[in-house]
């Protein structure tokens, strides 16, 4: 009957889900993998706060070891070619979160290669991000850092 029928397909609904959370799953492990390591960089899991079936790699970043802010890199690979937008709302608080929900298995490893490009840049060419990408009252769109 009906409730047999709605029964199957919450059931499949179940299936679907638990199947595309592991699939997140799994593209997350590829990032944490593809940052482990980074002298200054801290590495977590964020659930979703709104309870979603998926979570977030989180990127704390210890600027005194790293030698750049985390408003910085999330700057820099904003404005890189292909541009990549990390969730840069907490990079005031230190940290970044990196969702891989729409990318493929390619693209995660691109933001990954190009995030640890930054990360172990050498000191001259971090303090290069921080001059152009800066400090203290720099506009915070990338695309307006010309103005400075």
């Amino acid at each position: 009957g009906v409730f047999g029928v709605m029964a199957a397909l919450e059931y499949r609904m179940k299936l679907d889900v638990g199947d595309w959370q592991a699939e997140q799953n799994r593209k997350m492990q590829i990032i944490l993998d593809g940052l482990v390591g980074i002298d200054g960089i801290g590495l977590r899991v964020d659930d979703d706060p709104n309870g979603n079936p998926f979570s977030r790699a989180h990127v704390d970043v210890d600027e005194r070891v790293v030698g750049l802010s985390a408003e910085v890199i999330a700057s820099v690979v904003a404005d890189d070619d292909p541009a990549i937008h990390l969730r840069d709302q907490h990079v005031d608080e230190g940290f970044f979160t990196v969702d891989a929900m729409e990318l493929s298995d390619d693209e995660i490893v691109l933001v990954c290669t190009r995030l640890r490009d930054v990360l172990t840049a050498s000191e001259a060419e971090k303090a290069n991000m921080m001059d152009t990408y800066g400090v203290g009252d720099v506009p915070r769109d990338v695309r307006l850092h010309w103005l400075r």
